[in-house]
């Protein structure tokens, strides 16, 4: 991600964009910050009754059940996420993604290697 273009504060990426439909209208929100990014998400869907298919009312269930809900929730989101920046570097890098990944493994590989030499 090194190489992502930074210019003004008006440019986002799609990873950035959400939009929620409320009726007849969209309603879209750029977020920068992955942190205030999940934040926003976890908000709506407690606001949403905590999760697809709840078995209880959201305050009779304990936290940890609630957080499986918000992560099974956030799952799709997190891959669409991944593969919009994997394209988007692969892009930037004019390679197919499958090369991408290969030199990407390749590097990770090759600086093991040298961390494993400079331990013995």
């Amino acid at each position: 991600m090194t190489q992502m273009v930074e210019n003004d504060d008006s440019m986002f990426y799609s990873w950035q964009c959400i939009s929620l439909v409320i009726r007849n209208h969209t309603v879209d929100f750029v977020i920068k910050d992955e942190l205030d990014m999940m934040s926003f998400i976890h908000v709506i869907l407690h606001c949403m009754g905590g999760g697809p298919d709840p078995v209880m009312p959201s305050h009779k269930r304990d936290k940890t059940q609630k957080s499986l809900e918000a992560d099974k929730c956030l799952t799709p989101y997190k891959w669409m996420k991944f593969r919009m920046k994997l394209s988007y570097c692969a892009w930037l890098r004019n390679m197919p993604i499958n090369e991408l990944v290969l030199k990407a493994i390749g590097a990770t590989l090759t600086e093991l290697r040298t961390l494993a030499v400079y331990k013995l």
